[in-house]
């Protein structure tokens, strides 16, 4: 008798402390023209569940936009995902399942040399 065994893993997607403060400051749109608000529901993905072992690859996700002085901005994903929700780490673009876990997007509104605006 020959067995063979298949461990699964839950990949979990959440966002980061600085987005979620972002999205508590601004209200924020999933469109340009800013009809439709971006909610943590729209900016995460669903749950997945993969084989051990699965590499997966993290492309830039679509951006938000807000208004802010009566100028419409865009806040960018980064490519990528973090491993906590506090950024201390660099995002990883690409990432191979070895058990259950909990990834955290991100959203950053636009800097210019430096500069953050606001």
């Amino acid at each position: 008798m020959t067995l063979y065994g298949r461990n699964i893993a839950t990949v979990e997607y959440a966002l980061t402390d600085d987005t979620k403060r972002l999205l508590e400051e601004r209200e924020c749109f999933v469109d340009e023209s800013l009809t439709q608000e971006a909610t943590a529901i729209w900016l995460v993905p669903a749950s997945e569940t993969v084989r051990y072992g699965t590499r997966l690859r993290f492309r830039r996700l679509p951006s938000m936009w807000y208004e802010d002085r009566d100028r419409t901005r865009e806040a960018t994903n980064v490519p990528g995902v973090f491993l906590d929700a506090g950024e201390s780490s660099a995002p990883a673009e690409t990432l191979k399942v070895t058990g259950d876990a909990t990834l955290y997007l991100a959203w950053r509104p636009p800097h210019y040399e430096g500069i953050a605006v606001s």
